[in-house]
């Protein structure tokens, strides 16, 4: 009698490409778990893993066009009685770059957080206020595209010293725009007042070596040749925050060492 083998899922990932927020179908994208396992890759982009062991897993992905990512994914909080996963690929100097994006080249410090965003591109309203510490945030509207897993800029309009980082986790209420919260503010918002834009370009050291990195992170443009983006330079508790002028194409330098000096 042959013996049976049981076979149980322990996670489901979705890869989402940062810059355009679309599921990333291409098979050169490789995932992998603890010791190189590899997850069984289904038609409708999910990658699965079965028979984990342990309460979280350490997921890594990486292919051409995108960087290395590495999560820790945490196994007690299924959804449907499986962990969601959302791993999101930020674009990297080979990636095929649309004609009127903008590509920032930054120059970054050990401990350095860079969001970069354009106040006059497309931004949610919060329909109901937010408190700081909480894990969920209501948006208004229902949002068109994959945003779970997105790091997202959140400021009270035209004030620079009110923006901090948020990021999505999953819709806990697709009809409402409810979404949970993996890294949640630290400060409060009025629904009246508030935008969260969801185009920023988030680049952050904190796990890097010891060195000055450069990052290359790319934004949509407004088709102009040129345009004013705002630029928040975050370290340790000190913000600071700058309008700089940035061309479309690949080949804008900026130096937030010098800029956070200033």
């Amino acid at each position: 009698m042959a013996e049976k083998i049981m076979l149980r899922v322990s996670a489901a990932v979705l890869l989402i490409d940062d810059f355009t927020d679309r599921i990333i179908m291409s098979p050169a994208v490789r995932v992998t778990g603890p010791g190189g396992i590899k997850p069984i890759r289904k038609a409708d982009g999910f990658y699965v893993f079965t028979n984990l062991a342990g309460s979280s897993v350490r997921l890594t992905a990486e292919g051409p066009g995108y960087g290395r990512v590495e999560r820790t994914a945490d196994l007690n909080a299924p959804e449907k009685g499986v962990s969601l996963v959302w791993l999101r690929l930020c674009p990297d100097r080979t990636y095929a770059v649309p004609k009127d994006a903008v590509g920032v080249n930054a120059v970054l410090s050990p401990g350095m957080t860079l969001a970069i965003f354009r106040e006059e591109s497309e931004y949610f309203r919060l329909a109901e206020d937010y408190e700081k510490g909480s894990r969920q945030i209501r948006l208004y509207g229902r949002p068109r595209l994959h945003l779970e897993g997105k790091t997202c800029c959140i400021m009270a309009k035209g004030k620079q010293d009110s923006l901090s980082l948020v990021q999505l986790g999953g819709l806990a209420d697709t009809e409402s725009g409810v979404y949970t919260l993996t890294q949640p503010s630290d400060l409060s918002y009025k629904m009246s007042e508030a935008r969260l834009y969801p185009e920023a370009a988030v680049s952050e050291t904190a796990d890097l070596p010891a060195e000055t990195q450069t990052h290359f992170l790319l934004l949509r443009g407004n088709g102009e040749e040129e345009a004013e983006y705002t630029c928040i330079i975050m370290q340790k508790d000190r913000l600071t925050g700058r309008k700089v002028m940035l061309r479309k194409g690949t080949g804008n330098l900026l130096d937030c060492r010098r800029l956070a000096e200033t």
